[in-house]
């Protein structure tokens, strides 16, 4: 999905033990330290959201493979810091994914990654200022329906 910039969760009824997939959620990476040693810390320029999905776009580059553990549950407090609809969310979520993708791109799909990205900003903009003084509930917790298990190829 790097066209748009995107990336998309398994669902439920797909998740297997061992399934390759190409990004893992943060709540949810376990990995060895090997590959701590060998990939480094997260990188701290995305502050908030899309540290995770850089991080396994460096992994599948070094050649170490991401799988589900699809038996594992992770409970997560979503967009706890900044609040699911927030137009701090909103900046940090759509300016780091465009710099992941950005980072990893090739010239064909920067110019779709582009194209994409600032049409759901400016889309989010224009509901956050449509929703202005109507707060909605948040669902504090989302369940993940699985974990990573990482190993080298």
């Amino acid at each position: 999905r790097f066209w748009t910039g995107t990336t998309k969760g398994v669902p439920e009824a797909d998740a297997k033990n061992g399934l390759p997939v190409d990004v893992i959620t943060g709540a949810s990476i376990l990995m060895q330290a090997a590959h701590i040693k060998r990939l480094g810390l997260w990188n701290e320029q995305f502050f908030l959201y899309h540290e995770d999905t850089e991080y396994c776009l460096r992994a599948a580059k070094a050649g170490i493979s991401r799988t589900l553990a699809a038996s594992s549950i992770v409970y997560h407090v979503e967009s706890a810091s900044t609040g699911k609809k927030s137009p701090r969310t909103q900046y940090y979520f759509h300016r780091n994914r465009i710099k992941v993708f950005f980072q990893y791109a090739s010239p064909l799909q920067k110019i779709t990654i582009t194209l994409y990205p600032a049409f759901r900003l400016a889309r989010s903009g224009f509901k956050v200022l449509l929703n202005a003084g109507h707060p909605k509930t948040n669902n504090n917790y989302s369940k993940a329906a699985f974990s990573i298990q990482w190993k080298a190829v």
